[in-house]
């Protein structure tokens, strides 16, 4: 399995994606069948209905889905209580509880979003904060590479 903590806008992009092979609709699916344990906070839980409730995304989702979509991951998710004030972490401040619950939970961050995801910002987190930040794509890709690995062991069998 692999832990992860998604950034509300992976999982925003996950649901309204039309393309069952985007890699945030694919990690949306490993949560699913359990393969990704998603950790969330009250707090992204919070932002997470937040967005979802804007207007723009009655296009795609209705207000019905949308807080069901934030309910199934809330039964899904592992909850952490998360922090009240996070140690600086990232150039964007409202990222930092990403990133110190991440780090607490030991999961890998999920996240396109630059102030996380550039490789310089990459690295930083990872070498002061210890947490590996990785892109929808990434994490896809990491978890075909498990599959293939699970697949060769039952073969060896």
């Amino acid at each position: 399995m692999v832990w992860v903590v998604a950034d509300p806008n992976v999982l925003v992009s996950g649901l309204i994606s039309n393309s069952p092979n985007a890699p945030t609709k694919q990690l949306l699916y490993g949560i699913q069948e359990g393969e990704v344990v998603l950790v969330a906070s009250p707090h992204l839980l919070r932002e997470l209905r937040a967005v979802l409730s804007r207007d723009k995304f009655r296009h795609w989702v209705s207000i019905d889905e949308a807080h069901a979509f934030v309910e199934e991951l809330t039964v899904r998710a592992q909850i952490s209580k998360g922090r009240s004030d996070p140690p600086r972490a990232s150039r964007d401040r409202t990222d930092d509880y990403l990133v110190a619950l991440a780090r607490d939970a030991r999961a890998m961050l999920v996240s396109g979003d630059p102030d996380l995801a550039e490789d310089r910002e990459r690295e930083r987190i990872q070498e002061e904060h210890d947490v590996e930040v990785l892109t929808p794509r990434e994490v896809v890709e990491e978890l075909e590479r498990r599959r293939r690995e699970r697949q060769e062991r039952d073969r060896g069998r």
